[in-house]
């Protein structure tokens, strides 16, 4: 992600701050400072069994934020995608917005994107929805497990790191599949261990009831929104493929291998 960057010390935060990579932002298109913190808590990083690295590249993941815009890592390879998927010659999601054709896409954004969020929220013909619209009567609810789109709506669905939080993926991806048009894309992020074979399912529902294999884990806040049911790994994109996606893998912090 960081071509032709510059790695240097940056002494102004000794104490959160390790270190700082310098580029062009691909949500705001601001060249200047990704500044790297640790983030992923110990409690976490041991639920997870994560090695230093990979608690590290986790910790790149959430952080390396834009110091103009705020974007984290996560949020910038989102909005990469974007651009790839769109074939455009602009450098950012903030020019993006501002070609016609891209303009009119139909467009769900399945809870709030981060820094993207806040280029494409006037987008003529973009669905915004939460699942739990908790702070707005404004904001439209949807759950991914039975969206109240028409069949072959979308040219893009937008999610960040929302699938590993819905108790059933599979349907959440079928309904996805459902609502795109031919062609349209979803793209998103999500948290995955790709050296790991098989995904965990850390909870379920039955009967309206959670049920926990293993200890609650959550990310962020501690409510049932952030509760998270799976820890993806490499089995996730064959998942994804039987829904009939061509799955495209455009960034992967972590090495296949890595054990």
């Amino acid at each position: 992600m960081f071509k032709n960057t510059t790695l240097v010390k940056y002494s102004k935060y000794p104490k959160i701050h390790k270190e700082v990579k310098v580029g062009v932002c691909s949500v705001c298109g601001y060249f200047g400072d990704y500044i790297f913190q640790e983030i992923i808590d110990k409690s976490l990083a041991d639920t997870w069994q994560l090695s230093e690295k990979q608690r590290k590249d986790f910790d790149n993941r959430e952080s390396s934020k834009c110091s103009n815009c705020g974007a984290s890592l996560r949020v910038r390879n989102l909005a990469s995608a974007i651009l790839k998927v769109e074939n455009s010659s602009v450098l950012s999601i903030k020019e993006l917005v501002k070609n016609k054709t891209f303009v009119d896409k139909r467009i769900a954004e399945i809870n709030n994107c981060g820094a993207i969020h806040d280029y494409i929220c006037n987008l003529p013909n973009l669905y915004y929805s939460e699942y739990n619209p908790k702070f707005s009567r404004k904001v439209k609810h949807e759950d991914l497990q039975g969206l109240t789109y028409k069949n072959n709506y979308f040219d893009y669905i937008i999610t960040s790191d929302t699938l590993e939080h819905i108790p059933n993926t599979e349907k959440a991806l079928q309904e996805i599949y459902r609502t795109l048009k031919t062609g349209g894309y979803h793209i998103f992020t999500t948290p995955m261990l790709p050296s790991r074979k098989k995904t965990k399912q850390r909870a379920r529902v039955a009967k309206g009831k959670i049920n926990y294999i293993e200890p609650k884990s959550y990310h962020g806040q501690k409510t049932d929104d952030y509760l998270v049911f799976y820890e993806f790994g490499k089995d996730l994109l064959g998942l994804i493929e039987r829904q009939g996606f061509s799955v495209m893998l455009y960034y992967c912090n972590m090495r296949f291998d890595e054990h």
